[in-house]
């Protein structure tokens, strides 16, 4: 809701229709990512003092999208799991 509200206050007259983002994580070790209060998934382990970038690239983002962002907060989320089991994968 922050990102939608940031960009109708920066662009009022609607001018621009996409933005490109993407979502980091700081101080990130130690942390536990939960699905469900019973569900625990563990951060990788290592040197994780710099910024985690969860997608390569910035990602497209409408309007619409930061309307309603129950679509993009679970592609988000599976997108965290992913990347979390493959770095704690052997």
């Amino acid at each position: 809701m922050f990102a939608n509200e940031w960009w109708n206050i920066s662009d009022p007259y609607q001018r621009h229709d996409v933005l490109f983002g993407n979502t980091v994580l700081y101080n990130w070790q130690g942390r536990f990512f939960r699905e469900q209060a019973t569900n625990r998934i563990p951060w990788p382990s290592g040197n994780n003092a710099d910024p985690w970038e969860v997608f390569d690239e910035p990602r497209q983002l409408s309007r619409g999208d930061l309307e309603s962002p129950d679509a993009e907060i679970a592609r988000l989320l599976k997108k965290i799991e992913l990347k979390m089991r493959d770095a704690n994968s052997p």
